[in-house]
């Protein structure tokens, strides 16, 4: 059990979350704690009953840290719950990503990139997102992931509702991109 303290974050965290899966391509500013944005995230979003999949440099300390962390335990991609990238260009690993079932799509993974400092997009190209939460002629975004996961996760999304959601943080920023979006400027 927490202290009151711990459990307010937790509620900020989980109201931000739920705020930009709401609102997609909305960026959110979100105060950073003594522990950091990432691991405040992880652990609103995982527990003893998820597996999750690091995925770029540095994961063996990585999952060693988010195993202690939330009790959470490290799983291959296929299986994987939650996919963490800090490298945030995945290969053809995110290919591998579980996408849920018409019986049950909610079972898609949540992919979550993540970079330390805030970044914009390299090529300096915004996207536009369309779809539930999304208002009509809503202006473009800059979601801060390359160019090319932003075409995979399109392509992966494509047979909605399956597919994969993301989360976004980019320093002190978050942004989400659940499956139901659809992302157009992607070349």
């Amino acid at each position: 059990m927490g202290t009151q303290i711990e459990i307010d974050r937790k509620q900020e965290i989980f109201r931000e979350l739920m705020g930009a899966m709401a609102r997609p391509g909305r960026l959110t500013g979100i105060t950073p704690s003594k522990v950091g944005i990432l691991t405040d995230v992880l652990d609103v979003l995982l527990d003893h009953e998820v597996v999750f999949c690091v995925l770029g440099e540095n994961k063996d300390l990585l999952e060693k840290r988010i195993t202690a962390a939330t009790g959470s335990m490290p799983a291959g991609i296929g299986s994987a719950d939650f996919v963490i990238t800090a490298a945030c260009d995945t290969g053809d690993e995110l290919y591998k990503a579980k996408r849920g079932s018409l019986e049950y799509p909610d079972n898609g993974a949540t992919v979550i990139y993540y970079s330390a400092a805030p970044q914009g997009n390299k090529n300096n190209q915004d996207f536009i997102f369309k779809g539930p939460g999304i208002a009509p002629g809503s202006g473009p975004v800059s979601p801060g992931i390359p160019e090319n996961e932003l075409k995979k996760l399109s392509e992966i999304n494509s047979d909605y509702p399956l597919g994969l959601d993301v989360v976004i943080i980019s320093g002190n920023s978050l942004l989400c991109i659940p499956r139901s979006s659809k992302i157009t400027g992607v070349k």
